[in-house]
């Protein structure tokens, strides 16, 4: 589709959105589901709407908005927006940013007045912004977006763009990076010192400006723009603590770092090398930085670790029960079950695991985080297990 075209049927979506807007976010059925377990599909639909009109309400009471920490219980929803990506997708890949441009020089005329008794959240409607935020933003033209946004002018559009951009951060955090959230911030920042410049005249003078035939008086607009501001300002700094939150405590268990503690307490008191016991640390180390290459040198790190851990407990252990130290992995999992070091049940489970981790787990395919969780937590408790058990048979190496 040329782009001359594909411009004209835009506008005609963005026309339709201002008389009828169709954003809106809605609670997620799943996440009710999960919550209600055993109710049927029907009244977890009728459940879902009522439900969430009343949590939505309740956030968009507050202010600032609350940041959801789990942004999988809202679910964004709007026909004009799947309409407008349905045009994005029809135009060729070079002519996309001027597609998204075209779309923005609505930002500067985005009037619309106050409606009588309109239950449509934020107060004033007729707006196409929301429309536009949610594409540029869910599309990769966030950078194009935030050039726009910096050159609104006071406008009943504006208050609806800011407002419904309290929703999106406050229901779905992760639309932005933590990086695009310091941006936001400073243009909102940065905008205070004219727009308080603007407030005091405009209380002074009573100037009133007339949007799509509604006359509003400047003040007041221009008051729920800077509260509308300040409470984005605050979301955007809830927001980027999740993400440092997150980052942070990404795999981290309690209990787990407990057990790897006392693991390395064992390896030291039962005499295991340093070099044993530092395998565990760069293991953790390379999990905790979490980029694909390192996540599968970590697994690399624990099977010899594993390894290791038979290897070096094997002479005492031949020291104790006699008969010749086993030479391989599976050879010595039969060393331990014979001399009931390890029970059958935990001789297939050690089995398994190191069968896993040497066939799956270090493959650069599937090197996830998940695997690289999995296995650090399980052969933790694995080596917990056996090194306890060394210890209650009084073994020093």
């Amino acid at each position: 589709m040329e782009l001359k075209e594909a411009l004209a049927k835009a506008g005609q979506i963005l026309d339709e959105e201002r008389a009828a807007p169709t954003v809106s976010y809605k609670f997620d059925e799943k996440a009710l589901a999960a919550e209600f377990p055993g109710t049927s599909a029907g009244a977890v639909r009728a459940l879902a709407i009522s439900l969430g009109e009343s949590r939505l309400a309740l956030i968009r009471s507050q202010q600032p908005r609350p940041v959801q920490e789990d942004p999988r219980v809202w679910t964004f929803e709007s026909v004009n927006y799947n309409l407008l990506c349905a045009l994005h997708a029809q135009i060729a890949p070079d002519a996309r940013p001027a597609f998204v441009e075209g779309i923005l020089r609505r930002m500067a005329s985005s009037g619309c007045g106050r409606a009588k008794l309109a239950t449509y959240r934020p107060c004033w409607n007729g707006s196409v912004l929301p429309l536009i935020s949610e594409f540029c933003v869910r599309n990769g033209a966030t950078k194009i977006f935030f050039s726009a946004f910096s050159q609104i002018k006071p406008s009943p559009g504006q208050a609806v763009l800011y407002q419904h951009l309290e929703d999106v951060i406050a229901l779905d955090f992760t639309v932005f990076s933590d990086a695009e959230y310091c941006q936001l911030a400073l243009l909102l920042q940065s905008s205070r010192v004219d727009w308080i410049q603007q407030y005091l005249q405009s209380q002074q003078t009573h100037a009133k400006q007339d949007w799509a035939g509604k006359s509003v008086t400047l003040s007041f607009l221009l008051g729920e723009v800077g509260e509308a501001a300040d409470c984005l300002v605050e979301e955007c700094r809830k927001a980027r603590y999740l993400y440092l939150r997150g980052s942070l405590l990404n795999g981290l268990n309690i209990e787990i770092n407990q057990d790897k503690d006392a693991v390395q307490s064992y390896l030291q008191r039962l005499g295991f090398t340093e070099t044993l016991a530092a395998s565990v640390d760069e293991a953790e180390r390379l999990y905790r930085d979490g980029s694909t290459f390192n996540l599968k040198a970590s697994m690399g790190h624990l099977r010899s670790f594993l390894e290791g851990l038979h290897k070096e407990a094997f002479p005492a252990l031949q020291a104790k029960f006699g008969g010749n130290v086993p030479g391989t992995w599976g050879a010595g999992l039969t060393y331990l079950r014979d001399h009931e070091v390890l029970s059958p049940a935990e001789e297939k489970f050690a089995a398994s695991v190191y069968t896993i981790i040497s066939d799956e787990a270090v493959h650069p395919l599937v090197a996830e985080r998940e695997y690289a969780r999995l296995f650090r937590n399980v052969i933790i408790e694995y080596a917990l297990l056996l090194l306890a058990k060394l210890a209650k048979l009084g073994l020093k190496l």
